[in-house]
């Protein structure tokens, strides 16, 4: 199993993955999972102790949804096609079109939103809101 958005977002978004399994342009069977919450959000990312306590704790009702997809085979006609949605359309690199298709699918089936904070962009939004010592604030390129 292999979780290429390389962390989690907010639960209503998927961020865009990184390379990994990706480059190896085999088939992939993508799978998601969907939280259906009333007062706590287990996606909720800048975690205080209690929160972290609450959310160990399971006092909370929660139901969670696998959602395994069938499998998606990477293809010429998808890279053909779809060149465009490479961060350089001029040289487009085949795994990111590869990702590019397959977030698209999840967003599509999950009813996602495309997240377009990197984890690089969230780490740093992270540590300015839990006020991290040298924490930079995140600039409106980043947000």
């Amino acid at each position: 199993m292999v979780f290429s958005e390389g962390g989690v977002s907010n639960g209503v978004g998927i961020m865009k993955f990184k390379r990994g399994i990706f480059e190896a342009e085999r088939k992939i069977r993508p799978a998601f999972m969907k939280f259906d919450w009333s007062l706590f959000n287990p996606s909720f990312t800048i975690e205080l102790i209690p929160c972290i306590i609450l959310h160990l704790s399971c006092l909370l009702p929660m139901h969670v949804s696998l959602n395994i997809m069938p499998d998606f085979e990477p293809n010429e006609y998808l890279f053909s096609q779809h060149s465009s949605q490479a961060s350089s359309p001029e040289d487009p690199k085949r795994w990111e079109i590869f990702a590019w298709a397959v977030r698209d699918a999840m967003i599509q089936a999950g009813d996602f939103s495309p997240e377009m904070l990197t984890m690089r962009d969230k780490m740093v939004y992270d540590a300015y809101m839990l006020r991290r010592p040298g924490a930079v604030e995140p600039t409106s390129m980043q947000l």
